[in-house]
């Protein structure tokens, strides 16, 4: 057996394999011997009769089943000598079958995506360093002690206050998703973010056992679409009140936090904290428009076979995230009251973007030598034990329960190209900003999106 690879310009390759008539004999043989089993020979029990009898019986007729055979094992042979290895299941084409001479099968397939990558060193960034302020401690301090609240239960005679905990029991009209009703829940009045606004309103003044109906509606930006502008009619009773006691911010709050000794050094650590957390939050976004700047200068070739695959794999992907039912793109663009052509446009360009991503980081990785060593993927488990308080040889037992090693290490090897192209980028000193600025910028769409 002899084969030549030929690479071509669409990341394809043409692999032609030539077999002569002792390669071709041994096929089919193991073909003869497939179909022992599979045929009725007079006289031998089934699976028994001698080859030869079989060859007499069936002859040429399993030419289709030796050549499946002998390119079944021939790639199996030659796969990882390829220099172009094949990411689709090849085409075969018989181009000449004489068994006592020869045979030459043409196999094209698809190979990895190419990229030729643009000039990427010393490209230039402007990074604005963040001023970290009095106020911006102070209201982290003001979050740490809400989060340290305990509550005191009031006196029969008091009233609700617009701040304290309630334990009440509740029901609402119209009714949404058939709840059962009345329920039981406790309610902080003074958690604004979960308690939507003006509702507070509703129940100060009220005392313990009593009932009240109101109507409210929703603000039309609420979170939950069956909710939004929506008006309800509420029957609340109150079963029990609690007052808030928050402690004071002092040294006594540090101590019992994380046993900071004094509050001047407490202090000083959330200003640390929070300087680490916005300098990587933004390192992160330069970089993602540093990275996207080579993804839009890079020239790819991508086979058409693997941005379907992806097509696919982001549709399920979705379906999964959001809880939808297993249905075709077809069916799915029906409901959606879309033509199945726009709707595969759209997952088609989340796709080739998330390609185009992949292969210029693995590029990167390539020239410039980045690997994942056995210490980096050490590292990252403990760190994924330690942020979720779990055992980390139960880390690595899940890990490879679930196979997700190959995820984990392109991930960090991701995480080392990424701060590789930072760490070479020219960077520029730009403007000081205040804190409230730079979480405005980093939940901002990036410049390069806005620029597509």
């Amino acid at each position: 057996m002899e084969y030549k690879l030929k690479k071509n310009n669409v990341a394809s390759a043409d692999l032609r394999i030539t077999f002569n008539p002792k390669d071709i004999e041994k096929g089919f043989q193991k073909a003869y011997e497939n179909a022992r089993g599979k045929i009725k020979v007079n006289g031998f029990r089934p699976g028994k009769a001698p080859l030869d009898i079989v060859e007499q019986m069936l002859g040429d007729a399993v030419a289709d089943d030796a050549i499946n055979i002998l390119l079944k094992e021939t790639f199996q042979e030659i796969y990882s000598a390829l220099e172009h290895q094949p990411i689709s299941v090849p085409k075969f084409e018989v181009e000449q079958f004489d068994r006592k001479k020869t045979l030459i099968v043409k196999a094209t397939f698809d190979t990895r995506p190419e990229v030729t990558l643009p000039k990427y060193k010393k490209m230039k960034v402007e990074v604005q360093p963040v001023k970290i302020g009095e106020d911006d401690i102070e209201k982290e301090l003001k979050s740490i002690q809400k989060k340290m609240m305990r509550t005191q239960l009031r006196e029969p005679e008091e009233k609700v206050a617009i701040d304290d905990v309630l334990d009440i029991q509740y029901s609402f009209e119209p009714n949404i998703g058939n709840a059962k009703f009345p329920a039981d829940v406790m309610i902080n009045l003074g958690e604004t973010e979960n308690t939507p606004e003006g509702f507070a309103a509703h129940l100060a003044g009220m005392g313990f056992g009593e009932t009240k109906t109101f109507d409210y509606k929703y603000p039309d930006n609420f979170q939950n679409e069956q909710f939004a502008g929506q008006t309800f009619k509420y029957t609340v009773v109150v079963k029990s009140i609690y007052k808030p006691v928050y402690p004071e911010i002092n040294d006594d709050l540090a101590i019992d936090w994380d046993g900071t000794e004094t509050l001047e050094k407490f202090k000083a650590k959330i200003k640390e904290r929070l300087s680490d957390y916005i300098t990587g939050a933004l390192e992160s976004r330069y970089t993602t428009e540093l990275m996207d700047k080579i993804v839009k200068e890079s020239k790819f070739i991508i086979p058409d076979s693997l941005i379907q695959e992806e097509i696919e794999a982001v549709y399920h992907n979705m379906i999964h995230e959001f809880h939808l039912p297993h249905i075709s793109m077809e069916e799915y663009a029906k409901q959606a009251g879309k033509e199945l052509p726009e709707v595969k446009k759209t997952f088609e360009t989340i796709a080739s973007n998330r390609i185009k991503s992949w292969v210029t980081g693995y590029k990167i990785a390539e020239v410039e030598k980045l690997e994942v060593t056995d210490h980096d993927y050490e590292e990252a488990l403990q760190k994924m034990a330690l942020s979720s308080g779990r055992e980390y040889k139960d880390i690595v037992k899940e890990t490879k329960k679930n196979k997700v090693e190959s995820n984990l290490k392109q991930k960090i090897l991701f995480e080392k190209v990424h701060k590789f192209i930072f760490d070479i980028s020219e960077k520029k000193k730009g403007k000081e900003i205040t804190l409230q600025d730079a979480i405005k910028m980093l939940n901002a769409v990036p410049n390069t999106e806005e620029k597509k």
